[in-house]
């Protein structure tokens, strides 16, 4: 399942520490307008958004694996797991 958001790499802001942007100047986030989270959770949560498509890749990754090698039954739930998170990502 492929990605249809902005393709290029995600950032904190370095300056805010609660946006998002890409290297080229692209605002994917800005955490700072929630107004009922501490500064904490703001930048956390703008970490978090930055490292989206780089987890999304990652999870894609494993679950070609494990489609590959037919997942054993153990292995199930987790595959089901990793493929719901996908479609909700990329909004299948």
């Amino acid at each position: 399942m492929n990605f249809k958001g902005t393709n290029q790499k995600w950032c904190v802001n370095s300056a805010s520490k609660q946006e998002v942007n890409t290297f080229n100047g692209i605002s994917i986030s800005d955490c700072s307008k929630s107004v009922m989270i501490s500064t904490e959770e703001k930048e956390a949560n703008a970490q978090l958004i930055s490292a989206a498509p780089d987890l999304l890749e990652a999870l894609n990754e494993l679950l070609e694996l494990l489609e590959e090698n037919k997942p054993n039954f153990y292995l199930l739930g987790h595959y089901r797991k990793a493929k719901r998170a996908i479609e909700k990502a990329v909004g299948s």
